[in-house]
């Protein structure tokens, strides 16, 4: 009596998509370092803890449409004379993101440092909106513990 040797795969399994080499390194977090100004970085930590999202996750946005970006960095370049004070300030994104950034700011002629602070600029209405629903927030707290 033969017995059939084991199944490798077994018909109702997952299969995994191969991650190439080059995607995964894309992935990869790496630290950059850029000149801010103040409200550009009061501005990313209003983002980051109303909308709870790491600047990884931030950076990765602002790149993610690339169209959009290539717009905001036209924009930019024209503001890019009006140079504020700067605070050297280190961020942890994605490689891709350091990667797309520094093309769209070299197709431009632009500093990579005016398009992160125009992408923010562009941002600017979502941080208005959650500040107006925040001080929302606080006031109807105010409310409830006068009440209880």
């Amino acid at each position: 009596m033969s017995r059939k040797p084991p199944r490798n795969k077994p018909e109702n399994a997952l299969t995994l998509p191969r991650a190439s080499a080059a995607d995964l390194r894309g992935r990869q977090s790496v630290r950059v370092a850029f000149k801010l100004s103040p409200n550009c970085i009061e501005a990313m930590t209003i983002l980051g803890s109303h909308l709870r999202l790491k600047p990884k996750s931030l950076f990765d946005h602002m790149v993610q449409e690339r169209q959009t970006l290539e717009a905001v960095a036209g924009k930019a370049g024209a503001a890019e004379s009006e140079a504020p004070s700067r605070v050297a300030k280190t961020y942890v994104i994605s490689r891709d993101a350091a990667d797309i950034l520094d093309e769209v700011a070299q197709a431009h002629a632009i500093s990579r440092d005016c398009l992160v602070e125009a992408s923010v600029r562009h941002l600017v209405p979502l941080i208005a909106k959650e500040q107006i629903r925040h001080s929302a927030r606080k006031t109807l707290l105010t409310r409830m513990e006068r009440h209880l």
